[in-house]
């Protein structure tokens, strides 16, 4: 309860701070196009047509072309790049989805093998705490891309014993700009998880969820896939990476990072790589952080 106390007030503190910090100015920048290709409405006239439709002299040779035997050569490899993100992890760990799992008080606890408990006796040693049969984990990072752009983001997870769970970010943005301004806007999303691969060494989450955008103009939404993995490889190390796909508003997005960090019973001190595109606009950089395991 104390380490979920000091969570909040320092959740508090950042928010605090937020709050305190200039609004949008009417300066012009990188975020001014990407909120402005968010909410930009898609035209009739940009619409794709099909190479059978341009000209009716075209449809016997496309048709010819694309027979039977290419059609399904295609959808296996199709099937099979789609499937093996999933497949793999699952052959990895031998999952065969009878084991139920229970999670410690924090990773490598009583020199466990990582942050699960599939079956006490395979434990390097015996763990002596209560197991739970769900677990949250909650941080704050700082994320730098440039002199300019930077990124202060709050992420929790929820995850249960049943595989499901649920994860979520909000992250405010800061754009500096000419003559002591700023531009800014919220962002973030929330998945609902289903754990489909598991082990003492490594869990990984798979799910669906909605994007959002908001502003002094108003907000945005779209829907959003998440994959995303913890690996343990020895103590005190944890290693998470996540990927997420989908969109906001008219704009695609795609969001990749990777982290590697030193865990001390419920805290884990974290850095890594953050890459963000919307639309046309994409940033890199550097993340660091604070997580606490629940």
């Amino acid at each position: 309860m104390a380490l979920l106390k000091i969570q909040a007030f320092a959740c508090l503190i950042i928010l605090m701070w937020l709050g305190a910090l200039p609004q949008s100015t009417a300066a012009q920048g990188l975020f001014s196009e990407l909120k402005n290709n968010v909410r930009k409405q898609p035209s009739a006239k940009t619409k794709k047509k099909r190479v059978a439709d341009t000209d009716p002299l075209v449809e016997p040779l496309f048709n010819n072309f694309i027979d039977h035997n290419a059609t399904d050569t295609i959808g296996l490899a199709f099937i099979g790049a789609v499937s093996m993100p999933l497949a793999l992890p699952i052959s990895i760990a031998k999952d065969n989805y009878k084991t139920q799992a229970y999670f410690p008080g924090y990773p490598y606890q009583d020199d466990s093998r990582g942050y699960l408990m599939l079956d006490r006796s395979s434990q390097h040693e015996p763990i002596t705490s209560e197991p739970f049969p769900y677990s949250i984990q909650s941080s704050i990072d700082y994320t730098y891309y440039s002199n300019e752009i930077t990124k202060i983001g709050n992420r929790f997870l929820v995850d249960t014993t049943s595989r499901f769970g649920i994860d979520g970010e909000f992250s405010y943005w800061i754009e500096s700009l000419p003559g002591n301004t700023n531009d800014n806007f919220w962002a973030g999303d929330t998945n609902l998880l289903f754990r489909f691969a598991q082990t003492e060494a490594f869990q990984m989450r798979t799910g669906l969820g909605l994007n959002w955008l908001s502003d002094n103009l108003g907000s945005e939404f779209g829907f959003n896939f998440t994959y995303k993995g913890d690996f343990f490889p020895m103590d005190p190390l944890v290693i998470s990476a996540e990927l997420d796909l989908g969109k906001t508003g008219s704009s695609n997005l795609a969001h990749v990072r990777v982290t590697t960090g030193m865990n001390y019973r419920h805290a884990e001190i974290f850095a890594g790589y953050d890459h963000f595109r919307l639309g046309e606009t994409e940033f890199d950089g550097f993340v660091s952080g604070l997580r606490i395991w629940f």
